[in-house]
């Protein structure tokens, strides 16, 4: 009885740890036309250019936004302008706005 009590913790933990592991995937890469700026939430939603999918995306003091080589903030991203973002849970890692020349 104890040696199957000791196996189901031991099943649990694993279950347990690969749940966390596939949780946290690679950040993924987002191309994509901004379809709404929401400072005060502090989102960004674009639209991804291949699958037509809309991301709402967090962002928070950490986030990287960059316009050229220039860092710039949340609320000088219109809508319309084409990213770049790097994004991890549904959270904003780094926003690139695509300059068009």
């Amino acid at each position: 009885m104890k040696t199957l009590k000791n196996l189901m913790v031991l099943v649990l933990a694993l279950g347990l740890i690969g749940s966390v592991a596939m949780a946290s995937p690679n950040p993924e890469k987002i191309t994509g036309a901004v379809t709404a700026v929401d400072t005060a939430a502090k989102t960004l939603t674009v639209k991804a250019d291949q699958s037509g999918i809309e991301y709402v995306l967090q962002v928070d003091e950490n986030t990287v936004i960059k316009k050229g080589d220039k860092n710039i903030k949340l609320s000088e991203i219109v809508v319309t302008d084409t990213v770049e973002v790097e994004a991890q849970d549904s959270k904003a890692l780094s926003i690139t706005v695509i300059v068009k020349k």
